[in-house]
């Protein structure tokens, strides 16, 4: 065989992997075993919670790096009217097809969406301001133009 080397190099990382595969599943039902006995004690005190609260809501790696930034600022430039975090986190959820039923969902996703504004924000791509009683957020610049 002219690549020896490589291949018996392949196979020992290929050995690594499959090491480290073992060892996370190992870890992951040991982790599942603790969440099944928290739970357990939970229910002997007492302690009835509906399905949908034992669930993680999960958000992070769900928009590659400045995706949602720019997702954010599209919609922004769109509407000089400005929009709140809640009609960016519908907006959001239209575009990529998400059901918007789910109140912990939208809960975790319109703070991701907050997390990500602040940081526009912070280096001046956005504005907010209040009207109406809600915040409403800007491209920045846009805002100061809607003021009487």
């Amino acid at each position: 065989m002219a690549h020896t080397y490589l291949i018996s190099g392949l196979l020992e990382h290929r050995s690594q992997i499959a090491g480290e595969v073992d060892y996370y599943r190992h870890k992951a039902r040991e982790a599942s075993d603790l969440l099944a006995s928290i739970d357990r004690t939970l229910n002997s005190l007492g302690y009835e919670a509906d399905e949908g609260s034992k669930k993680p809501v999960r958000t992070a790696g769900l928009f590659r790096r400045g995706e949602l930034r720019r997702l954010l600022l599209g919609a922004l430039r769109e509407a000089p009217e400005g929009l709140t975090v809640e009609e960016m986190a519908a907006m959001v959820c239209r575009e990529r097809g998400w059901e918007t039923d789910d109140a912990r969902w939208m809960a975790a996703l319109r703070s991701k969406i907050g997390k990500s504004l602040d940081k526009a924000k912070g280096a001046g791509l956005v504005s907010c301001m209040e009207r109406e009683g809600c915040w409403y957020w800007f491209v920045a610049g846009q805002a100061s133009l809607l003021q009487p």
